[in-house]
């Protein structure tokens, strides 16, 4: 799914507020807009300093995109420490991703490679294939 700008924004901004609440131990207020609502997974990738940390976070039907958003920074928090001073040092990027459902036919009538991820099954072992970072910001 493409997200218009509007809602790449407003994704943005919930993304922001809540990596500084978690950093400054403020409470977060979750928002209310739909498009945070939505079940999806992220792929937070958090950039302080040089040392990149990465965690992904799944999708599931009891979890929102704003919960997975927090979920997914608190795991990489527990990785590095950043201070709020240090807080303009961090590059953030953020990927989402719904639901996996299962590809029975060609998969590139399924989704467009290079704009869409996979998740991959075989004989017990699962990957994911993310399609390169569309969206980059700097907090």
């Amino acid at each position: 799914m493409l997200y218009s700008q509007e809602d790449k924004e407003k994704i943005v901004e919930f993304s922001k507020r809540a990596l500084l609440n978690l950093i400054s131990m403020q409470k977060i207020e979750f928002p209310t807009e739909r498009v945070l609502h939505e079940f999806k997974g992220v792929k937070i990738v958090l950039n302080f300093n040089g040392k990149e940390m990465e965690e992904i976070v799944f999708p599931r039907i009891d979890s929102s995109l704003a919960e997975n958003i927090v979920l997914g920074f608190e795991k990489v928090l527990k990785k590095i420490n950043i201070s709020e001073s240090e807080i303009g040092n961090v590059d953030l990027k953020i990927s989402i991703f719904s639901y996996p459902s299962r590809i029975l036919d060609s998969v590139e009538k399924k989704f467009e490679l290079g704009k869409e991820g996979l998740v991959v099954e075989y004989m017990g072992y699962r990957g994911v294939l993310f399609p390169p970072q569309s969206y980059k910001d700097k907090i």
